[in-house]
């Protein structure tokens, strides 16, 4: 008989990872009213006052602890009633722990509270590997069982793998489960993401534009959309190559994020383009709004390129188109038309902000 550590290591190809044997070993560990149970049926059938189950990865131990607590979850129980066999289909047998050397010096066999009989059947995950054990302790004098009682403790012991089998079988659904939905979450938030930004696209705009004009008709609160174009982004895109844009576009996302409200909607719908949904914004709101993003935008950038080594610093300009729901049109095709004139109406005057007016 060995006595493993609580390093021991099981591999999975040897029935139960060590992974699950350790998830096996905290109290909420949904295993743990089986094992209580077995230990229960197995001391009442062999009329003996404890039954342990003992796992090698784990040291936490599940037992019937009769009329005495301090059995349970105890590190000398750990140590009594942890032995792995070196034959796991065997099993262990002690008449006389006192005369034997490996459990003699052990303090309760040597003192309180006595221990005089020890049975111990490995709990096997595939043959030849044991994981743990189930022990019966007695504190009375008793002779070795027949063959027969030797082969209900095996049968005990094997219930107690099959419920590791089902603890292990519950725990790879449910990370199955968490895995498939991390998946489809993923992939919702591909389906309505810029792959280089993260901002919402084009697909998420016209959809969140639609909800944001049914909530204002339902409440009377205004809608602003802002569309914007980079102003000289393409000459630094020529110049430096396009990792440089690409940085450059990172930075402007998070300046338009870091000008937003929470509530706010900021997405990237083409390649320096961009669109700001302002929810509860009346046109004097959103002309603030577009000039606070107009100028946490239209600012000197710090580059890093092989084309300029050492840190560079490029200036770009924007141009910014606001219209409102419902002054300038009353569903979001015509919103987004209304601020698309608008913002080649900016361009046109060599950027900057303006606000959708039809007679211009």
């Amino acid at each position: 008989m060995r006595w493993p550590g609580p390093d021991s290591k099981i591999a999975p190809s040897e029935g139960v990872s060590d992974a699950t044997l350790r998830a096996l070993a905290h109290p909420d560990a949904p295993a743990s009213a089986a094992f209580e149970c077995l230990a229960r049926l197995a001391a009442a059938h062999y009329r003996v006052p404890v039954a342990l189950v003992a796992l090698a990865a784990a040291e936490r131990v599940w037992c019937d602890a009769s009329q005495d607590s301090s059995w349970r979850q105890s590190a000398l129980a750990t140590a009594l009633a942890g032995p792995v066999s070196e034959r796991p289909d065997g099993v262990v047998v002690v008449t006389d722990p006192a005369g034997d050397p490996r459990l003699a010096r052990h303090p309760w066999v040597r003192e309180g509270p006595g221990v005089r009989f020890i049975l111990s059947a490995p709990v096997v995950m595939a043959p030849g590997h044991a994981v743990g054990t189930l022990t019966l302790v007695d504190l009375e004098l008793r002779e070795a069982p027949d063959e027969a009682e030797l082969g209900t403790l095996r049968e005990f012991a094997a219930l107690v793998a099959d419920a590791i089998v089902a603890f292990s079988t519950r725990r790879e659904l449910e990370a199955a489960r968490a895995d498939a939905e991390a998946a489809r979450a993923e992939l919702a938030r591909t389906v309505v993401s810029d792959p280089l930004t993260g901002l919402l696209n084009r697909r998420a705009v016209f959809d969140r534009l639609d909800a944001a004009i049914a909530l204002a008709r339902r409440t009377g609160h205004g809608v602003a959309v802002a569309l914007l174009d980079l102003d000289r982004f393409r000459a630094v895109n020529e110049r430096y190559g396009h990792g440089v844009g690409d940085g450059l576009l990172l930075q402007v996302s998070a300046a338009l994020e870091a000008a937003s409200r929470d509530h706010d909607l900021v997405a990237r719908v083409g390649g320096d383009e961009f669109v700001l949904l302002w929810q509860a914004l009346g046109p004097e709101g959103a002309a603030v709004a577009a000039e606070r993003t107009w100028s946490a935008v239209a600012r000197p950038y710090a580059i890093t390129a092989a084309a300029a080594p050492g840190t560079t610093e490029v200036e770009l300009g924007a141009s910014l188109g606001v219209a409102c729901f419902p002054h300038d049109a009353e569903d979001a095709v015509g919103l987004l038309r209304a601020a698309d004139v608008a913002m080649y109406a900016a361009k046109r005057a060599g950027g900057g902000v303006v606000r959708y007016d039809p007679a211009s």
